[in-house]
């Protein structure tokens, strides 16, 4: 997937439309980031990634896929592969409207907020479905922080874990602080 312009900087370089059959492939940080705050044209086509993608001096904060007021509504596919290093804000600020986030692992690096209903990797969501994600990391959060996400209505968490500590106040999970749902077939190893 990532052959044809592995170095391209921006999401929509490599020709391909964003749709479900045809979805944007991230192959590098500076794809990545490019996506943060096309929420309100493309927040609802189809992303996977097409390597590994570190962060490594490349994420900071508020640099999250999809900004405020913007959701991302769309397909995030990690295909198996891992997303390292992130730092700064979770990696996608605010899901909903049937997004699905599936099949990735992201490792943190020190990761801390002083935000209420705060996610390690996805901020918030209402009706998202979260499958096979997998996070790894401590997260220092604060009321209603969550290891994957932090609060949730209607939405599913499946086939999904996280290792790490998570620590705030009070109302904090290890996968979710807070799901108004289902969360089915899911680990959390670590202390929260």
């Amino acid at each position: 997937f990532c052959l044809a312009n592995p170095s391209a900087s921006q999401y929509n370089d490599n020709g391909e439309s964003g749709s479900f059959d045809q979805p944007f492939v991230l192959c590098n940080a500076q794809q990545l980031k490019s996506i943060r705050a096309a929420c309100a044209t493309d927040g609802d086509k189809a992303y996977i990634l097409g390597a590994n993608i570190d962060l490594t001096n490349e994420y900071g904060s508020s640099q999250s896929i999809c900004t405020s007021p913007d959701t991302f509504t769309g397909v995030f596919d990690g295909r198996g592969y891992t997303i390292s290093s992130l730092t700064g804000d979770a990696l996608i600020r605010d899901a909903s409207d049937g997004a699905v986030i599936k099949n990735l692992s992201v490792y943190t690096k020190d990761r801390s907020t002083s935000s209420t209903g705060h996610g390690n990797l996805i901020r918030s969501g209402v009706d998202i479905t979260v499958h096979e994600v997998h996070g790894y990391g401590d997260f220092d959060g604060h009321v209603s922080s969550g290891g994957i996400l932090g609060t949730s209505d209607d939405s599913i968490i499946s086939h999904s874990s996280y290792t790490g500590n998570v620590f705030g106040p009070y109302q904090i999970g290890g996968i979710v602080a807070n799901i108004d749902h289902i969360l089915n077939e899911s680990q959390y190893y670590g202390y929260a």
